[in-house]
C-alpha cells in the first residue's frame, strides 16, 4: 500500500530556490470583501417582445438595448442581461436591464 509522503517542499532544492519567499507554514486567514447583496429587484426591469436573434447578432442587440435604456438612467455594471436558449439557437425575446437606482428603473417603466 502506498504511504503518504512526509517530505516537505523544502526537501526539494529546485523548489526551495524558486519559491523560498512564497512558501510559509503560517495559516491562511483570507478576509474576502464582497459587495453588498441587494435584497430585491427594485433596480431591475424586464423588457419583453424584443427580437429573438441568433448568437451572431446577440452582441449587436445587446448594444442597441444598452444604448436605448442608458438614456433613461445610469445602468449598473451588470447592465443588460439577455437569456440565450442554446437548444433553439437564439435569444428568448426578453432581457433584464439593471439600473444603479430604483428611481431610474421606475423612470424606464
Amino acid at each position: 500500500t502506498p504511504q503518504p509522503s512526509t517530505m516537505s517542499p523544502y526537501d526539494f532544492p529546485e523548489v526551495d530556490d524558486e519559491l523560498a519567499g512564497y512558501l510559509s507554514d503560517s495559516p491562511l486567514d483570507p478576509q474576502p470583501i464582497y459587495p453588498e447583496m441587494k435584497q430585491g429587484f427594485e433596480e431591475t426591469i424586464l423588457v419583453q417582445n424584443i427580437p429573438k436573434v441568433p448568437r451572431a447578432k446577440y452582441e449587436k442587440l445587446t448594444k442597441v438595448i444598452t444604448k436605448l435604456y442608458s438614456k433613461i438612467g445610469t445602468l449598473s455594471p451588470v447592465g443588460v442581461l439577455m437569456p440565450f436558449d442554446e437548444e433553439a439557437g437564439s435569444t428568448i425575446g426578453v432581457c433584464f436591464v439593471e439600473y444603479e437606482s430604483a428611481d431610474d428603473a421606475k423612470k424606464a417603466i
